[in-house]
């Protein structure tokens, strides 16, 4: 079940930081080589500003950080379904178990044969 948690969370992660996008998106101020702030998505001369404005990301770095938020995506999915395989797993044998306690299994485990009716 934590598996499954994690990879909700880390899914989550990579797609709001842009990483399903194609397009080199940024978050904060987009700045144009003229000073002039410009749209989300980003050409080569652009900076992408942080939201309190005292760092930036060149075009190079912005697509590289969305490229390891899509890596987020992926792992995360991954992880969602190995924990829910492995959930499913694990209510299957619990029902088969359970099934086979109140007489629903085997003759044998339940103490009565075909003979005795």
């Amino acid at each position: 079940m934590l598996l499954a948690v994690w990879g909700v969370v880390q899914a989550m992660v990579g797609i709001t930081g842009h990483g399903l996008s194609e397009e080199v998106l940024c978050d904060g101020p987009n700045v144009d080589p003229e000073h002039e702030e410009v749209g989300s998505e980003m050409d080569e001369n652009d900076r992408c500003f942080s939201r309190s404005g005292e760092t930036y990301r060149t075009y190079g770095q912005q697509r590289d950080f969305q490229r390891s938020k899509h890596q987020d995506v992926v792992v995360g999915t991954w992880c969602l379904g190995a924990g829910t395989a492995g959930l499913a797993g694990v209510a299957g044998v619990s029902l088969i178990r359970r099934l086979s306690r109140r007489g629903g299994g085997d003759p044998q485990e339940t103490g009565h044969s075909a003979v005795d009716g």
